[in-house]
């Protein structure tokens, strides 16, 4: 390697630390007063005693300093450094904007995070950073791991410095904060991870996947596919009936759509970018693909018969196939 650059995904170091310096606390009135408890478990236990006065579980959250906040964040950047052993510093945040926000249609995209409370001392933190590192940049319609796969895809210098497992779908080298784990990751390894996210999809984000389907079936299935030497034509075929065969489960939410159409959705959702434009090629393409299905449904209306599409190609596969 040349010139080491440490590309760390600010969001999960934000998040990480400004949650750490919270600490909830839970409380339940007794005959013998208000009494508090560390966890939920030992309040509802307490609560559901008879001789309870109240039925009420009692929420409260006890909040660190900035200071605290600030010291532990440049410890953790600073460990950060010395495990990639580089020689520059990137901090990388999320902006406001996300196209992912127009691609998920089956179930908003993290849309499950709307009504859960953000640390208090994130704004404060992520404001601090900003001022402190000359290396804080923020992505613009993207995420910052999707800044960071594209800073990899173009320079093997680039080491990312994350806990979050979406990145593992990018080749290269890579180091964990939390575990201090550093390991490289191969092209191989990569789209293995790829095909297995976009089977399990990923709860955290609300990105629902093929329908019963969890991590240890994805891992069998994905290793089945790439002993048998599929191509990646091969592979999204096998991947797409996977998803077929899921509407037939109970409570599926997608039973309705076309089982292709789920699936490119879902590997949209998970793909992290490799090339800074791809986000606005990716809402172009769907707002083509949108007016397409429009026409052929008026044709079909018009001729008394389904329309057909042959020879379609998915974005997974013209993705895949840019690669090699």
């Amino acid at each position: 390697m040349g010139k080491r650059i440490a590309a760390l995904d600010g969001d999960g170091f934000l998040y990480r630390i400004a949650a750490s310096m919270e600490k909830v606390k839970y409380g339940v009135f007794t005959p013998k007063g208000f009494t508090e408890f560390g966890s939920a478990k030992e309040a509802r236990e307490c609560r559901d005693n008879s001789h309870n006065v109240s039925p009420h579980v009692w929420t409260r959250r006890e909040v660190g300093t900035l200071d605290e906040a600030i010291a532990r964040l440049r410890m953790a950047v600073n460990k950060a450094m010395m495990l990639t052993e580089a020689s520059e510093l990137l901090f990388i945040v999320s902006g406001p904007r996300n196209f992912r926000d127009q691609i998920g249609t089956i179930r908003k995209y993290k849309g499950n995070r709307d009504s859960t409370a953000r640390p208090i001392l994130l704004g404060d933190l992520r404001e601090w950073a900003g001022n402190e590192y000359d290396g804080f940049m923020e992505s613009d319609n993207m995420e910052s791991d999707d800044v960071i796969s594209i800073m990899m895809t173009d320079n093997e210098d680039v080491i990312a410095v994350s806990n979050d497992k979406d990145l593992k779908q990018v080749p290269g080298h890579h180091v964990n904060w939390v575990t201090e784990i550093r390991e490289y990751i191969d092209t191989d390894s990569a789209s293995r991870n790829l095909y297995k996210q976009i089977l399990t999809g990923d709860p955290g984000d609300n990105i629902v996947g093929c329908w019963g389907v969890g991590p240890q079936t994805a891992s069998e299935l994905v290793k089945e596919w790439k002993e048998g030497g599929l191509n990646e034509q091969m592979m999204w075929s096998y991947i797409v009936e996977e998803y077929e065969k899921s509407k037939k489960l109970k409570d599926c939410p997608y039973v309705d759509i076309a089982a292709e159409d789920v699936a490119e959705e879902m590997f949209l959702l998970v793909h992290l970018l490799e090339y800074k434009e791809e986000a606005e090629d990716i809402l172009r393409a769907k707002l083509w693909l949108s007016n397409e299905n429009q026409n052929n449904s008026k044709e079909s209306k018009t001729n008394g018969k389904e329309s057909h599409q042959e020879g379609s190609t998915s974005g997974f596969v013209q993705i895949a196939e840019a690669r090699e």
